[in-house]
């Protein structure tokens, strides 16, 4: 999800881009950019997260 496009994932997940697109607002967010950048940002913190450990 957080490198993939929403082409990329629709194939992976059987569906239409559409559809991913409107997951990603249907869950909350504004468009599969703001889905994308969410998850792009959890790994950085993660990455952090165990860095420091």
């Amino acid at each position: 999800m957080a490198f993939g496009s929403a082409r990329s994932i629709a194939r992976a997940c059987s569906v239409s881009p559409t559809t991913v697109a409107r997951f990603a607002t249907v869950i909350g967010f504004n468009d599969f950019r703001d889905l994308k950048a969410f998850f792009q940002q959890h790994l950085r913190n993660a990455r952090m997260v165990s860095s420091s450990q």
